[in-house]
């Protein structure tokens, strides 16, 4: 908070907010910058969003990531996933592996799907792909729509008949659709994260 800035904590919040609601995000960026010292979750959040998608700032996964680390750092399930997926977008996948390995180890469904999204890749080894498998499974019964649509994908993967394939894509396809409420009401819910 600026000296000249005679807004208490709680009003620059509200304000940052409401500037996010509006798509202006310079205020939105300037005001949450204020907060930093508060070391909130849902602060260090926002900014590194703005920074991974450059609103409000200019695109700067290296910051996006310090703000998500302190925000993982202070327990946020959501900072670790912003962490472990700009990560991923900078090209440190075996560090990203390590944050959604940590994320699906503490329970939280987005991160057992990345993790186990990783662990099924062609490359890796039999054991792995199974224990991907199992972490997928555990997310697809938590109701994560992304776990279940790779579930599916390897399904689809295995099958040797057309009829076989068909069927499966069918099954992507209602999951899809079924999907597109849910992300429309709350993009950000474990179940489509």
């Amino acid at each position: 908070m600026t000296t000249t800035d005679t807004r208490t904590e709680s009003l620059i919040k509200d304000d940052a907010w409401a500037a996010m609601q509006r798509y202006d995000y310079e205020t939105a960026f300037r005001d949450f910058s204020a907060l930093l010292p508060s070391n909130e979750p849902d602060v260090l959040n926002a900014l590194g969003w703005m920074c991974e998608m450059g609103e409000g700032h200019s695109k700067d996964l290296e910051q996006a990531a310090v703000y998500y680390r302190q925000s993982a750092q202070t327990g946020s399930q959501y900072g670790l996933l912003g962490l472990g997926d700009v990560l991923s977008d900078l090209g440190r996948e075996s560090e990203a592996r390590s944050v959604y390995e940590e994320g699906a180890a503490q329970g939280y469904t987005p991160a057992m799907c990345r993790y186990g999204r990783i662990l099924v890749g062609d490359d890796r080894s039999p054991s792995e792909r199974q224990q991907g498998v199992v972490l997928l499974q555990e997310a697809a019964a938590e109701g994560n729509i992304l776990a279940r649509r790779t579930l599916l994908g390897l399904e689809m993967k295995k099958s040797t008949s057309i009829v076989g394939k068909a069927w499966v894509g069918f099954q992507i396809l209602r999951l899809v659709i079924s999907g597109v409420p849910k992300f429309a009401r709350d993009p950000l819910a474990p179940e489509v994260m």
